[in-house]
């Protein structure tokens, strides 16, 4: 037998326990690399998430409920018997309260004049909104409201960062006389987490 053939004859007889010796260094490796891993797992899982505590009118909304159809109540400048006639101007108000809220929200205000359940935005004018009793008058656009409440560095927010909105309206229908008691304003109103 050639030293050749020795070599072939003894590296193919040690093959199978190599085999196997490679397959137990391997499991073996696995094994306390797995218990490595699960002997460091923590009981203590503590995922944080923010508080969600907004009120729109004194109506809370939820994480399950970001979106609020609100039915606003006109408020004539002039008290005519209840009558909005031509003319007539009045105002709604609309309070966004995000007290203890512990991040920054977007929020989007569109409106629309109801009657009785029937959108009527020809009747009704939407002439412009001021912030917070402001003096200023700014115009709408598309009869939306948008803006954006910052928690600017603080864990949560306070009672300064409510948007109180006064919307004013006007009558432009001169062949209608319209019970204020039957007519709203629906503030279809989206609030969601700032990004």
């Amino acid at each position: 037998m050639t030293l050749n053939e020795k070599y072939r004859y003894l590296s193919r007889k040690n093959n199978p326990q190599l085999i196997w010796y490679l397959i137990i260094a391997i499991f073996f490796i696995m094994a306390t690399t797995l218990s490595r891993y699960t002997n460091s797992y923590s009981e203590d899982i503590n995922i944080g998430t923010a508080k969600w505590n907004i009120a729109v009118n004194g109506e809370m909304l939820s994480n399950n409920k970001s979106t609020l159809d609100n039915d606003i109540e006109l408020i004539p400048d002039i008290a005519n018997d209840g009558i909005i006639r031509n003319g007539d101007t009045g105002y709604i108000e609309i309070e966004i309260d995000p007290t203890d809220t512990e991040v920054s929200v977007d929020y989007n205000i569109a409106l629309s004049f109801i009657k009785n359940n029937l959108s009527m935005t020809a009747s009704i004018l939407f002439t412009g909104y001021s912030l917070d009793d402001e003096l200023t008058i700014n115009s709408l656009s598309g009869n939306t409201i948008s803006g954006t409440i910052i928690l600017d560095g603080k864990s949560k927010m306070g009672s300064t960062e409510k948007r109180k909105y006064k919307v004013y309206w006007t009558c432009s229908d001169p062949d209608l006389d319209l019970n204020a008691k039957s007519c709203t304003v629906r503030a279809n109103i989206t609030i969601q987490q700032h990004i």
